[in-house]
């Protein structure tokens, strides 16, 4: 292709993604997050109402039935590093 055609195809959205870093709940990089997308794994946690109860959830709220007894909890690298910035 030549340097006129490709500035033809250009839109000026085009971006480039040199790195990618994170921590998510069950995967504490990259690579594992996209194999447990890939996968299908669950990485949100359940509980129980004592469980709920003893994480100071209240327990009138515990007992409602809208109230969903999960979490995904971050990995333990998925702490944002505003300073780097």
């Amino acid at each position: 292709m030549s340097e006129t055609t490709a500035k033809k195809t250009r839109t000026g959205l085009e971006i480039a993604v040199i790195g990618m870093a994170g921590g998510f709940p069950g995967a504490n990089e990259i690579d594992t997050f996209w194999e447990n997308l890939k996968n299908g794994v669950e990485s949100v946690s359940f509980f129980s109402e004592d469980e709920s109860i003893d994480a100071g959830v209240e327990p009138g709220t515990v007992k409602n039935p809208r109230y969903v007894k999960a979490k995904a909890k971050p990995g333990r690298d998925s702490i944002f590093r505003f300073r780097i910035f």
